[in-house]
């Protein structure tokens, strides 16, 4: 009885929290930004404890084996394709593009106009004439693999940086001891880039044509110094052309065997050199009419085969351009881009219905409304629910060693998306997490951590926490916060009602419609009420594999916690910190009203658990489970503690762990993902951006449902 009191009394503050925050404040400006301040969200910012981590440096490309070494730096952040480069930092800040010359244009001319300067370019191609006012970085030196070690010598030629971060770059190479030398003038890094590119054009040709097995850099000087020599006098001519001024064939031949005998037992990529064939050898085989090529050819035979050569002698361009399409999502403050979908009209999408008001449905909902479109939820929960899963998170927010780094990223921009969108910013405690690994992860960066951390470094970040560190180590992720998703949802909610959303409840959807075509035109529900729509968006969790929904493979993961709240004499043992053993399998947090939450078994901080094999007790057998890890691991805060319920559900899980965005067939949208918490306000802006301006974004190319079916259904849909 006490318990239940207990909670009901929570309920009550919760709801008083809301009521009493009126609606008479209001701010002017888009239809965005229109929705009362008193709707936004009702957390205190003043709990908030950190402040998200300043970024020093983007990364584009930092998938990469050149980009990973920028992104080690602390600070870093990688930008996801299809994100505008210079949108996640502040002005000023460097912004490295480590990606092929092939896609050089594309990153340029979709860099925020007002951060074009900060560009910082890495590697090998031709300058263009637009980067006179950027940073251009000539390297010297390799990369094998992600993540390893920067390979070079002291007899290597120096790394030539130019430019607005010149000094700045080249400082972080000295670090990590690579020579640099920085130029001022415009036409000498000219020069540079293009002998860098004569090399790689060079080499990967000499060290592949042998007979018997590839030959390093470095064998080349060795055993075909006189074809090298040859093929250097045959393309020499064309670089004095590009660069409009005399290179000496001495020096040329002097830096390239300087360079290569400082990288002693590289082999250069054939697969990436022939991807990149078109701007290597095709930047010179386009003056062969004025400067004849025949053993530049001839290699490229020999070595790339007879329909590369033919395709660069034509100068076919081998990336299709489709028209592609930038959109700001204002709310959240980012830019992203895409191709636009064959065959669709923005315009005509004026009606959307949306089955699923969770935090993911609510979110999309919301930011439909936001860009002007009529949107219907449907939920067969009543209108006090908050939908099956919701209730049941744990709600930590974080990018946590979420893998692949596409999925990674993604989450962190779902956890800069909490900051931003005005409805909810204030919602989350940023407090950090203290997580326990059995081992070291390998992390790869662009993600702030501290760690392993020492016993007294961990002490004064959490007393009260009780990591056993023969377990392994322990790091903290000051980034990281949790939030009430009760308290989101209904804040989402009421912020999409504002703008004319409808929500009905206790509306299980029982048929899809669709006209004599075939294409989906709306929803029949089990009381026969149509309701027509233009697009209908599935974000109903785990019913999303009903067949009456498009039938998305699932993974069956169910997922139990536990409420509480602490004995008075526990008040001076409250957490600061999120608190998660992967060893043990337990974690727990300690919300802002005192509640604390209690979860356990395997916590999927990546895309699949680390086992599929999951057993849900009864909620009494269960919850006296959670709340006996959670002990040892918090074990003065939960001293005493009353228990007050426990909430279960299966978790939206994706057949492969992965988030699943996007249509499946025309009309037929889905939005399902675990990690809904910390992905809903990003997906919320780039599903109804899709949605509204007819746009396939780069961004959530990766995570497309049409994987999960067979190939029939991908045919269907329109690209």
């Amino acid at each position: 009885m006490r318990s239940q009191c207990l909670y009901a009394v929570a309920i009550m503050l919760s709801i008083c929290r809301f009521v009493s925050c009126g609606w008479m404040l209001y701010t002017a400006g888009s239809r965005e930004s229109s929705v009362p301040l008193a709707m936004r969200g009702g957390g205190c910012s003043e709990h908030n404890e950190t402040s998200p981590t300043v970024i020093a440096l983007e990364v584009v490309g930092a998938a990469g084996r050149m980009g990973s070494l920028w992104l080690s730096q602390e600070g870093s952040i990688a930008v996801s394709r299809g994100v505008a480069p210079g949108c996640l930092s502040s002005p000023a800040t460097p912004i490295f593009v480590t990606t092929p010359s092939t896609s050089w244009r594309q990153v340029y001319d979709e860099t925020v106009d007002s951060r074009k300067d900060d560009l910082v370019w890495v590697g090998n191609g031709l300058l263009l004439s637009e980067f006179e006012n950027s940073t251009v970085i000539v390297p010297h030196y390799g990369i094998l693999s992600v993540g390893a070690k920067p390979v070079t010598s002291s007899s290597s030629p120096p790394t030539f940086c130019y430019g607005k971060h010149a000094k700045h770059a080249a400082e972080i190479l000295e670090k990590e001891g690579i020579q640099t030398k920085v130029v001022e003038a415009w036409k000498e890094i000219q020069t540079r880039a293009a002998q860098k590119l004569l090399w790689a054009s060079c080499m990967w040709l000499l060290c592949h044509a042998s007979i018997e097995s590839p030959l390093t850099v470095d064998q080349v000087h060795n055993d075909r110094q006189a074809a090298l020599e040859e093929l250097v006098c045959e393309l020499l001519p064309a670089l004095e052309l590009i660069v409009g001024a005399k290179v000496d064939m001495k020096d040329t031949l002097s830096y390239f065997e300087a360079y290569s005998r400082s990288m002693v037992g590289v082999i250069p990529s054939k697969e990436l050199a022939t991807d990149e064939v078109g701007e290597r050898n095709g930047v010179w085989l386009q003056y062969r009419n004025q400067f004849p090529q025949s053993f530049h050819e001839k290699l490229l035979q020999q070595v790339a085969g007879s329909k590369v050569l033919e395709r660069v002698l034509a100068n076919k361009e081998t990336i299709q351009r489709s028209a592609r399409k930038s959109v700001h999502l204002k709310v959240i403050d980012l830019t992203v881009s895409g191709v636009l979908r064959s065959g669709c009209n923005s315009t005509c999408q004026t009606s959307v219905v949306v089955v699923g008001a969770g935090i993911v449905g609510s979110s999309v909902a919301l930011n439909l409304a936001r860009r002007g479109i009529n949107v219907t939820v449907l939920d067969r929960e009543d209108s006090k629910g908050l939908g099956i899963t919701t209730p049941a998170s744990w709600a930590w927010i974080n990018a946590n060693n979420k893998s692949p780094q596409q999925y990674q990223w993604l989450n962190q921009l779902g956890m800069r998306s909490w900051r931003k969108d005005p409805v909810i910013r204030d919602l989350p405690n940023w407090n950090g997490a203290l997580v326990q690994y059995k081992r070291s992860p390998p992390f790869l960066g662009g993600y702030a951590r501290e760690g392993p951390l020492s016993i007294d470094r961990l002490q004064n970040l959490e007393p009260q926490s009780n990591f056993s560190f023969s377990d392994g180590p322990v790091y903290f992720f000051a980034d990281e916060g949790y939030v009430n998703p009760a308290e989101a949802v209904c804040s989402m909610r009421r912020a999409a009602q504002y703008l004319g959303v409808r929500f009905m409840f206790g509306q299980n959807v029982s048929a899809l419609i669709r006209n004599d075509n075939g294409t989906i035109v709306g929803v029949q529900s089990n009381d026969n009420i149509a309701i027509p729509a233009d697009v209908v968006i599935v974000a109903a969790g785990c019913g999303s594999s009903a067949p009456a929904l498009g039938g998305l493979p699932l993974t069956h993961c169910p997922g139990q916690i536990a409420f509480v709240t602490p004995s008075p004499s526990s008040s001076t043992h409250s957490l600061k910190r999120i608190l998660v053993d992967t060893v043990r399998e337990s974690h727990v947090l300690q919300r802002l009203d005192g509640t604390l939450v209690a979860g356990g078994g395997f916590l999927e901080i990546g895309g699949m658990p680390s086992s599929s094999k999951v057993t849900i007790e009864t909620s009494d057998e269960r919850s006296h489970g959670l709340l006996h890890a959670a002990s040892q691991l918090a074990p003065s805060p939960l001293k005493g503690a009353a228990f007050l319920h426990s909430a279960a559900a299966v978790r939206p899980m994706p057949q492969d762990g992965f988030p699943a965005i996007g249509y499946i067939e025309p009309g037929l949208y889905i939005a399902v993902t675990h990690s809904g918490v910390t992905l809903s306000s990003v997906l919320g802006s780039l599903v109804s951006a899709e949605i509204s301006d007819g746009l396939d974004l780069d961004i959530l190319r990766p995570f497309r449902p049409t994987r999960l079916f067979g190939r029939q259904r991908q045919h269907h849909v329109s690209h």
